[in-house]
């Protein structure tokens, strides 16, 4: 029995790690070797999330089985009774994945996931002085996994809102370099329409004013000699 001091430490060494997926396997792993068991697995609600499954040895998530609900209803652990009439869909379950006990995890009162192992090699069944002690396991991989998946949640959530705030900035300043460029184009409009106006004004009076000279260069009959041509030149340059 030189696992017993080994797993009563293990909820200490729980309450160390820093990811769910760390407790996890310090669990699978020290429960695994100490006690020489074969198959184990952890599921953490919702079963279909396969984040929240790990396993040692092949052994099938208990959603496959429609059994979510049952395990997740259990307040007490559960050991496999087998060769019984009309046997539980639970026990059907474990004899079929060759495992033996169900324990919840729970946090105040609430059980968030399971921990499923079979009996330790070369025994047939586990000693209710082993259960308990399991049992303890339980409540420190339950509070582990807790407290980590919640950090978990909080890191993710500040990670999509960096990531959000960063699409937001980039967006902000492609508003920002637009309406810096529609005000500079505004200022030019505006500065357009001004310089039209101040030209308009001089070359209406030039233009009337040729135009004047030629009609009365074409009365006098001037229009073909010199006056007449840098009058009709002049008055040509304006309208254009």
């Amino acid at each position: 029995f030189h696992y017993r001091p080994v797993l009563a430490a293990l909820p200490n060494q729980l309450a160390t790690v820093d990811t769910s997926r760390d407790a996890a396997h310090l669990v699978l792993d020290t429960v695994g070797e100490t006690m020489e068991i074969r198959r184990m697995a952890i599921a953490v609600a919702p079963f279909e999330d396969d984040s929240g499954y790990w396993s040692k040895g092949p052994i099938q998530n208990p959603t496959d089985f429609g059994l979510e609900a049952a395990v997740l209803s259990m307040d007490q652990p559960w050991l496999r009774q087998a060769n019984q009439d009309g046997q539980n869909p639970v026990d059907s379950w474990l004899e079929r994945s060759d495992l033996d006990l169900v324990l919840p995890l729970k946090v105040a009162h609430s059980v968030i996931g399971v921990l499923i192992l079979s009996a330790p090699r070369g025994r047939r069944t586990l000693s209710q002085q082993d259960i308990d002690l399991l049992c303890v396991v339980a409540a420190g991989l339950a509070l582990a996994l807790s407290r980590t998946m919640a950090i978990e949640t909080v890191q993710e959530m500040n990670q999509l809102l960096e990531a959000r705030v960063v699409e937001r900035t980039a967006e902000l300043e492609q508003a920002r370099l637009k309406l810096y460029q529609w005000e500079k184009m505004a200022s030019l409009g505006v500065l357009a329409a001004g310089v039209a106006h101040e030209l308009n004004t001089p070359i209406g009076v030039i233009v009337s004013t040729s135009e004047q000279l030629v009609s009365d260069m074409e009365a006098h009959g001037e229009h073909t000699g010199r006056r007449g041509k840098l009058s009709s030149l002049c008055h040509r340059a304006a309208m254009r």
